[in-house]
């Protein structure tokens, strides 16, 4: 009984893609009013005896004895301009709704066009996979009109962000304590490493980058220090994060996380001093994060 209510509620009764006369509950609803009419005429005449003439009073009687199916049949004239004027207004919110979509449709379009030409001024439409699909991730309301960075993808990405800002303030703390003959010590270093990297990968395979840049996988816990190679890893962040500066930037309202600014700024410089075959270069690490 519920979903005959609720398909009831939901049946467009005054469509704009059919005509007037096209509509059902307009020939429902005069078929009835034509129906009671024609059945109060019959009962009305087989009850009296009436026979045909011209005169005044013949008329007069007719419109007396047959005053209420004409009654009826005069509903027709309210009850037909109420159903016009519906069908009338359900047309115009349609064309409006039409106008609506195709703005929605060229503004997207627009907007997409615009990001387009703002990864190539600035020679990124080629870093990654596809620039629709980017554009779908950062602006999935897009195509309805919403031209704001999606939500969920602004917390996922200062959720890494950060945790790469944290655990990168940890590597440099622990290199300047570290012990270079203690191979426990490379162990953590190694691990500080890779965890402030991964979650650059992490957003590079979320954005649709087309080089994730897997951390080093030769780097294991049994290597020595000075076969660390740290400048790729750093300038891989700092990349990334510069060109996340770029398309996040799209969004005007948007602000940029302060953690994101510093690592698209970050310098990292690799200090060495071969002392001997022995003795592991040592390493110095200088950025502006703070």
């Amino acid at each position: 009984m519920n979903k005959l209510w609720v398909g009831f509620k939901n049946y467009r009764f005054f469509s704009a893609n059919k005509s007037f006369f096209q509509l059902g509950v307009v020939w429902f609803t005069f078929s009835i009013i034509l129906i009671i009419a024609i059945v109060l005429t019959y009962g009305v005449t087989i009850n009296e005896n009436y026979v045909g003439c011209i005169s005044a009073k013949c008329y007069e009687t007719f419109i007396d004895s047959y005053k209420l199916p004409i009654g009826i049949l005069s509903l027709l004239i309210p009850i037909g301009a109420i159903y016009a004027a519906q069908h009338r207004s359900e047309i115009s919110i349609a064309q409006i709704k039409s106008i609506e979509s195709q703005n929605k449709f060229a503004n997207y379009y627009k907007h997409l066009e615009e990001f387009n030409n703002l990864l190539t001024n600035n020679k990124c439409n080629e870093t990654f996979l596809s620039v629709s699909k980017l554009h779908k991730q950062l602006f999935p309301g897009s195509r309805d009109g919403i031209f704001e960075i999606d939500e969920d993808t602004t917390k996922y990405l200062n959720n890494r962000l950060l945790l790469t800002h944290q655990n990168l303030k940890k590597l440099e703390k622990y290199i300047d304590s570290i012990k270079i003959d203690d191979v426990s010590d490379n162990s953590n270093l190694i691990k500080l490493l890779l965890t402030s990297h991964y979650p650059i990968v992490d957003i590079r395979k979320y954005l649709g980058f087309k080089d994730i840049n897997y951390p080093l996988h030769s780097l294991k816990r049994k290597l020595k220090i000075n076969e660390v190679y740290f400048s790729d890893i750093y300038q891989d962040i700092t990349n990334t994060c510069q060109i996340l500066e770029v398309i996040l930037s799209f969004d005007q309202e948007y602000e940029l996380l302060d953690e994101l600014i510093m690592l698209a700024q970050m310098q990292y410089e690799q200090e060495k001093k071969d002392l001997s075959v022995n003795n592991p270069i040592k390493l110095k690490l200088r950025s502006s994060l703070r």
